[in-house]
């Protein structure tokens, strides 16, 4: 493909990659980025960062210069991934936005593939294909999203050899690591709700734009690299207020009458018998808490996003898991990023680092 070619011939993609102290990693990323099979003049490359301290703005500068690529620089206020992911949507100039994460490394044909898939699906407003692990290649991170009936989410085929994703699957949601979605669509639905932080984020976007008449779908042929360890670490307390917060919030925003009725009786059974049975209690209590004492706020924003309601429930179930626990539960752990100065790798049961919490 031309890199030259007129913008007329190629929709306009703006690359949003939010980051906080991961200058090695991000570096890596824009890297794969800059080599994209996209007219250059038609890709746009946003960089938010989360006031790094790591000295990223300075290598990232240097990037630029070394490479005559421009790269917009924005730096903001710690707020986490979901803000910075809106300001990019909000200052970005391109009819697609490409969110990636700064640990990711994406095919230098992801772009052309998607956008041919896209160009005889106009119905389609966002788009991902399979997330493998940098380390472990021949397995999946993940391959789109679930939803089950009781408001669990995870990542769909996670662990699985890549090969058995073959086909295009119409998915609810999407991870944000890799994930392309119309702009005039993430827009007009919203954007990420800036109250999850971290968690859940995804799924509840996913459910407007699905609500809103629009439709997700990954392919397998769109690739890209993860590097996150394959093995999981025990959970953040403070990501474990967030997951449950954000789960119940999400429901509460989204499902219809009947359908929040009939997930709400699962989501009590099975989060009654958790809080019993699993540690964080207190980082779950003070979840219900939250949403009790923001039960106003969350009913404007149910009002929201019920106005842009243009399809039945019956469309949002049939999308729906048809379990309700992943087949690979991770039993309250989480994923994390590889720590590429430790001397070994940490044991399972250490609690994970996440950039995303203070």
């Amino acid at each position: 493909m031309n890199r030259n070619a007129s913008p007329g011939m190629a929709p306009r993609v703006s690359v949003v990659i939010p980051t906080f102290n991961r200058r090695a990693d991000v570096l890596a990323t824009l890297e794969s980025v800059l080599a994209l099979d996209h007219p250059q003049d038609a890709l746009e490359v946003l960089l938010i960062d989360n006031s790094s301290t790591d000295g990223t703005d300075e290598a990232v500068a240097e990037l630029s210069a070394r490479t005559g690529r421009a790269i917009v620089y924005r730096r903001k206020e710690p707020q986490g991934p979901v803000p910075a992911r809106n300001l990019g949507a909000r200052i970005a100039t391109g009819e697609w936005l490409l969110f990636l994460d700064s640990d990711v490394s994406i095919a230098p044909d992801w772009l052309r593939v998607a956008l041919a898939y896209l160009a005889a699906r106009p119905d389609i407003a966002a788009i991902a294909g399979k997330v493998l692990y940098a380390s472990q290649p021949h397995l999946l991170n993940c391959y789109g999203g679930a939803l089950s009936r009781i408001g669990l989410c995870w990542d769909e085929m996670e662990g699985a050899p890549a090969d058995e994703a073959r086909s295009p699957a119409e998915v609810l949601w999407m991870n944000s690591s890799a994930q392309m979605v119309r702009r005039d669509a993430f827009l007009a639905v919203g954007g990420l709700d800036e109250t999850f932080f971290y968690g859940y984020e995804e799924p509840d976007f996913g459910w407007r734009l699905t609500l809103a008449g629009w439709k997700s779908a990954v392919i397998p042929e769109a690739g890209v690299l993860h590097r996150v360890d394959a093995a999981p670490g025990r959970a953040n307390p403070t990501i474990v207020f967030h997951y449950c917060k954000n789960r119940l919030r999400m429901m509460l925003k989204n499902a219809g009458p009947m359908l929040l009725l009939q997930m709400l009786a699962g989501y009590l059974l099975y989060s009654a018998a958790d809080l019993v049975t699993r540690p964080d209690r207190s980082a779950k209590l003070r979840a219900l808490w939250w949403n009790l004492t923001h039960l106003g706020e969350t009913v404007r924003l149910r009002r929201q996003s019920q106005a842009l309601r243009k399809v039945p429930d019956s469309v949002v179930a049939a999308l729906l898991a048809p379990r309700w626990f992943p087949p690979r539960p991770l039993a309250g752990a989480r994923r994390r990023a590889i720590d590429r100065n430790a001397a070994s790798a940490p044991p399972r049961t250490q609690e994970m680092r996440d950039d995303r919490v203070a």
